[in-house]
């Protein structure tokens, strides 16, 4: 369910799910988070796989729902008692939303009184704040739905304002640059079969990739499915996925969304001919119906919480008479060494033989570029009654430089004179390099630890290289967080250098610090070298850098009073300083957020607060920018102990 946002450091707003086998204290319960025992570092909740019968869909669900609550969401519930198909304990719905639509699963009674229970419908919705085990599609929401009891949250700001970042867009280029676009992916060991794997990182920013038809063609989109996913008896996922494929500019010639099975089964009538020419293939998500529908059974959703990973895989082949000559690649990899000068591609005829056909054959760069080989568009012909193999020769430039191993991409177009391209209508040459590395050159960073003040708008980090110097080197870099998170304490990089041959310069990593007004201890973020092309990575091949903060810090005082009702109870705050009872007043730090419990003595309710920042049930939110004061009042009762309880079944 996190899949759209990068890796969290806990920075500022840490919690910990944890999957626990047994029941633990808390015995009867799917999942808690633990509010009564604040902890100062950590603030841990479990997730039980026994009593979640070790299905990944249900637990991916609870884990979601407990570390949503440690970046600061509340449950989505409704306002009244809904009468619900899919659900047994219909009480739990006012404070745990158990969604809408659909039921996941459907049982029903054979003959000889057996009952079996399979999978349903997965275009049920539920939000990842509630329960979501009675549906196949679990999401963030903003509580867009009829009757919601908490229409002001919403899911994703509230978890961007508590640090969780976005992940950069794997596929940026949008449907007016189709010039630009990514390909759609081709399996080199499947003529015909493409496969793409990608990430939707915001709910209404689909993915666009460019295709070219160079003739009639049969396409079959297979499946679009979430990715990664879980099968078996464990279906749900957390996006609804809709693909469509039209012609560049032009209207939808194919759409296929996800749900009624997403994922789990190939679609039957989602295959089309298609003619000749430029096509945009859109991935994005789906909405489905409307979320504020009275009657539940036909509630819907929107588009809000359509993120995560998918996988595509279509098939093509091309449109055959049987009269047709059909020429394509003869395999799909070709290999030649650097040193052998040419290499030799062969592209076959079968079918008629009739007529005289042509065809064009022409390469591109892969990893190789135009100082490792002579680019070629060439045509190739075949006289009436030739079915001979053609080949054509490629002028491969040999070097000195040590090398991995590059590709060229061929590909065939423009058929003429009735021919057909085949299934094969690409293929890859690799070039194997023939430069042994002599083995003593070296790369490393300069140190093993940096040091930068926040005040400082930059950091360079040296990488040597220490060797004879003979030939090209290169290698990667990236940073990665540590306590220090990117986009807040520095900007993220990644990135490639190189070294030409004879070059033994320090070469420099540079990177931006962020500089704030919070006040923050030390921190660290890492930087790391791999994948080196003509050279070894020697010690040290990662650095850490440290972050001094330069802000004062700055404390507010937070008093709590506990008046004007008849009854008792304590308020206790979640990092453990308050405990009012005792104490009932401390010191935070500006800026940060302190949340408040109340609990009640037996014979007492809960009254409500005043003072706080936001009010959800017993928990007040403060945020600390001056000095606060914050009222609880408790009235005398026989209804007992008010602390929010973990119903069997259910979320805390």
């Amino acid at each position: 369910m996190f899949n759209a946002f990068n890796h969290y450091s806990g920075k500022n707003y840490p919690n910990r799910s944890c999957i626990q086998y047994n029941n633990g204290p808390t015995r009867g319960y799917d999942a808690c988070a633990d509010h009564e025992m604040p902890h100062s570092k950590f603030q841990p909740a479990w997730v039980f796989f026994d009593k979640l019968r070790g299905n990944l869909k249900d637990i991916a669900d609870a884990i979601s729902h407990e570390a949503g609550h440690g970046l600061g969401l509340k449950h989505f519930g409704t306002k009244s008692l809904t009468a619900d198909p899919c659900v047994k304990n219909e009480d739990l719905d006012k404070e745990y939303y158990q969604g809408h639509g659909p039921c996941l699963f459907q049982t029903t009674t054979a003959s000889d009184g057996t009952q079996q229970t399979t999978v349903a419908s997965l275009i049920g919705w539920a939000p990842i704040m509630g329960l979501g085990y009675t549906r196949g599609l679990s999401q963030w929401s903003r509580g867009d739905y009829f009757d919601s009891n908490n229409r002001n949250q919403d899911d994703l700001a509230v978890m961007e304002k508590h640090e969780l970042s976005r992940r950069i867009d794997d596929h940026p280029i949008k449907s007016d640059n189709y010039e630009y676009m990514d390909e759609l992916r081709r399996d080199d060991k499947n003529p015909g079969t493409f496969v793409q794997y990608g990430l939707i990182e915001r709910s209404g920013e689909p993915d666009y990739f460019a295709l070219h038809f160079s003739q009639e063609t049969k396409v079959n989109l297979v499946q679009i499915e979430p990715w990664p996913v879980s099968k078996g008896f464990d279906p749900g996922t957390n996006i609804d996925l809709l693909a469509q494929i039209s012609p560049r500019n032009g209207v939808d010639q194919i759409s296929y969304e996800n749900p009624d099975k997403p994922g789990y089964k190939t679609p039957d009538n989602y295959e089309k001919t298609l003619p000749a020419g430029d096509y945009v293939f859109k991935i994005s998500g789906a909405s489905h119906g409307d979320p504020n529908e009275r009657e539940i059974e036909k509630r819907g959703y929107t588009n809000y919480g359509n993120m995560g990973g998918y996988k595509i895989t279509m098939k093509v082949s091309p449109v055959v008479a049987s009269d047709s000559s059909i020429v394509q690649f003869a395999t799909t990899i070709y290999t030649v060494n650097e040193n052998a000068g040419t290499a030799v591609v062969a592209v076959s005829r079968s079918g008629s033989s009739e007529k005289a056909v042509s065809v064009e054959i022409r390469t591109s760069n892969g990893t190789a570029a135009g100082d490792d080989y002579s680019a070629i568009v060439q045509t190739i012909n075949w006289a009436a009654n030739d079915k001979s193999s053609k080949v054509v020769q490629i002028k491969i430039i040999n070097d000195l430089e040590n090398e991995s191993t590059e590709t060229v991409n061929l590909s065939l177009s423009s058929p003429a004179g009735g021919a057909v391209i085949g299934a094969q209508d690409a293929a890859i040459l690799q070039i194997t390099d023939d430069d042994a590395n002599s083995g003593t050159d070296n790369l490393q960073f300069g140190a093993a630890s940096y040091s930068v003040d926040e005040g400082m708008a930059s950091l360079s980090v040296s990488v040597t290289r220490t060797g004879s110097g003979a030939g090209s080197v290169s290698v990667s870099f990236a940073t990665r967080d540590g306590a220090a998170a990117s986009g807040s304490d520095y900007s993220l990089r990644s990135g490639t250098l190189s070294w030409a041959n004879g070059d033994i310069g320090t070469k420099n990593v540079n990177i931006s610090v962020l500089d704030d007004s919070n006040y923050e201890s030390t921190e660290s973020f890492y930087v790391s070298l791999s994948s080196p092309v003509g050279a070894a990575l020697n010690d040290p091949s990662q650095a850490s850098i440290t972050i001094n903060d330069n802000d004062s810090a700055q404390y507010f005082p937070l008093s709590i009073t506990r008046t004007s009702g008849t009854g008792s109870g304590t308020i206790t705050s979640k990092s453990g300083e308050i405990s009012c009872g005792s104490t009932c007043s401390a010191n935070f730090l500006s800026g940060s957020g302190v949340e408040l419990f109340a609990s009640a003595d037996s014979g007492a309710t809960f009254g409500g607060w005043s003072g706080c920042t936001t009010v959800t049930g017993l928990v007040c939110d403060v945020t600390m920018s001056a000095a606060k004061n914050v009222v609880a009042v408790f009235n005398r009762t026989t209804s007992g102990n008010e602390t929010e309880r973990l119903v069997n079944g259910s979320f805390n």
